[in-house]
């Protein structure tokens, strides 16, 4: 992958780390796992979740607009964590994400700086059934974006679900003097027998400073800010089950109990019928207004998404997904003089054949 920073192309890299793991023995009362590198910092349960393992093809909104704050892909970052099968805990430092700017010292803003951690319990686990809950806390230090002296900002945003279209209708557009921010989540998931179900919960804050807005209007911001999002989604799968991982503190995907096979008597596979409800609301302390640039708070969108999935796996290692989603954007007010509103519905449908080791 390529990213274009100040006219030239830089290569990101996604995944790149070191993990030390002499004191990750589980007999061991308090194992340990250091990691540092380029990594997907897995402070949130979707993202701990691997990719091959998620239920739906692409990742609900909610989570993407947490990762803003820190988190998510190609990041790099050190921390440590510890996992038994009752428990998983960790804790982490990140900074700049791969192919951003890592020599900020100097400027206005300095460099993106997180300190992110997530801890998970299980009350039961067993072969048949598995309850899990966990709370995570992800704060933003610095944003590593500026535009003028002293006015750091951030931009929080995602595509609709199936992000085919590079168009981000949820955004709340450029925010000035963002000192600093935060997530709070809170996750559960469980499983009772081939019935599986997980969700999550955040509740994303901004503290902002009085300064005149990026329009360069001579408005003074003295406005922090609120949002909420979630997700809910399930699955029923026949001739197989998913299970919980303890490494990664989520759930494996479905492994078919018998496999694929044409000799007489052999396997088919398993099939999983899965649903999904997500909403963001991206809207606080806004007012309809063509003066943008008078405009204290901020109209990032209210959307939903409702999907429905079949997947199909033959083998343990190969899945075939079909999704479809009914997504619903609210978005009325003026976001620049001229604009306008949006307030609209859509549907997709979504196909992904994979093979993965």
């Amino acid at each position: 992958m390529t990213n274009a920073n100040s006219g030239s192309l830089s290569t990101i890299i996604e995944n790149a780390f070191i993990t030390y793991n002499g004191f990750n023995q589980s007999s061991r009362a308090v194992p340990l796992a250091f990691d540092v590198g380029y990594m997907d910092v897995p402070v949130f349960l979707y993202e701990a979740t691997s990719s091959n393992d998620k239920v739906m093809i692409e990742s609900p909104s909610p989570e993407t607009v947490a990762t803003e704050f820190g988190g998510g892909d190609a990041r790099s970052a050190i921390g440590l964590r510890s996992y038994k099968t009752q428990y998983w805990a960790g804790a982490y430092v990140s900074g700049p994400a791969a192919g951003t700017p890592h020599n900020l010292a100097g400027s206005p803003t300095g460099e993106a700086l997180a300190f992110l951690g997530r801890a998970t319990y299980n009350p039961i686990q067993n072969a048949n059934e598995s309850l899990h809950i966990g709370v995570n806390l992800d704060h933003m230090e610095n944003t590593g974006a500026g535009i003028t002296a002293g006015n750091p900002t951030l931009a929080l945003s995602d595509r609709p679900e199936d992000r085919i279209d590079p168009t981000a209708l949820l955004t709340t557009g450029t925010l000035a003097h963002v000192n600093s921010g935060n997530v709070y989540g809170f996750e559960a998931a469980g499983q009772i027998e081939n019935f599986f179900a997980q969700g999550e919960f955040y509740r994303y804050t901004l503290s902002r400073s009085a300064g005149a807005d990026v329009a360069g209007g001579a408005n003074v911001l003295n406005s922090n800010l609120a949002f909420n999002g979630g997700y809910l989604e399930g699955s029923y799968t026949i001739g197989g089950r998913r299970t919980y991982n303890p490494a990664t503190g989520a759930y494996n995907g479905v492994v078919p109990t018998n496999p694929l096979s044409m000799k007489d008597g052999g396997g088919w596979g398993a099939v999983e019928f899965a649903g999904r409800y997500s909403r963001v609301d991206l809207n606080d302390k806004f007012v309809s207004t063509d003066a943008f640039a008078a405009q204290p708070g901020a109209e990032g969108g209210d959307q939903t998404v409702w999907s429905f999935g079949v997947n199909y796996y033959p083998y343990q290692n190969v899945k075939v997904m079909l999704d479809y989603l009914h997504i619903n954007v609210d978005k009325q007010g003026m976001v620049a003089a001229g604009s306008i509103p949006i307030n609209g519905s859509s549907n997709a449908f979504l196909g992904n054949f994979a093979v993965y080791w």
